[in-house]
């Protein structure tokens, strides 16, 4: 993951949960606060599937080049 892809996910995760913060600091019991926490629920478990897609898409690419590099995995099928 580069530096850039980096930053954009931490900078999406962390707006993502400010706004998840915000949300429950202004619960009041109101169908907008309410509707308000349900969106930034949402908007963070994005976040957060992007993050861990992300994350693991390079785990599984790392252990495919390190299996490949030991000769263990024939890339060529």
């Amino acid at each position: 993951m580069d530096m850039e892809m980096r930053r954009a996910l931490s900078e999406r995760l962390g707006r993502a949960e400010m706004g998840l913060q915000l949300a429950r600091a202004m619960r009041d019991g109101s169908p907008e606060s309410r509707m308000l926490l349900v969106q930034a629920k949402k908007e963070y478990g994005e976040a957060e599937a992007a993050v861990l897609a992300e994350l693991g898409a390079r785990a599984a690419l790392a252990l495919v080049e390190e299996l490949e590099a030991c000769g263990g995995l024939p890339l060529g099928l």
